[in-house]
């Protein structure tokens, strides 16, 4: 194998389209997004082998616990409820204006335990 370095995600995504490369490595949203508006969404496949998972979180001020619960609250009512997947249906699933592309992306295995088992903890294995 042989890495060859690219400046930027655009430029990693036209090595492939060109033949240049026959793969990069990024997140699979952001390389989702690349295929769909590429001229030939077609030629290319996302793996679905997660080479890594990072979960992300809202921040607050550490001291503000009032309104920590709050966000945390809402997130939970969120997941709950299942209006998460029809907020996830609309972005990842559905045709996004302007352009009215679909990245189709279904949820994966790790987002679905994460919201079933919300928690405030960064390491995956609490999930």
């Amino acid at each position: 194998m042989t890495i060859v370095p690219a400046n930027h995600y655009n430029d990693a995504f036209a090595m492939v389209e060109k033949g240049e490369a026959v793969a990069f490595v990024s997140s699979d949203i952001l390389i989702s997004y690349l295929v769909a508006n590429s001229p030939s969404p077609g030629d290319f496949a996302v793996a679905n082998d997660a080479l890594s998972v990072r979960p992300y979180g809202i921040m607050v001020r550490k001291e503000d616990k009032g309104f920590k619960k709050v966000a945390d609250d809402a997130i939970r009512a969120l997941f709950k409820s299942g209006e998460i997947n029809t907020i996830y249906a609309k972005w990842f699933l559905s045709p996004i204006p302007p352009k009215n592309i679909t990245l189709s992306v279904p949820m994966s295995d790790a987002l679905k335990k994460v919201l079933a088992r919300p928690t405030d903890s960064g390491n995956p294995s609490d999930y």
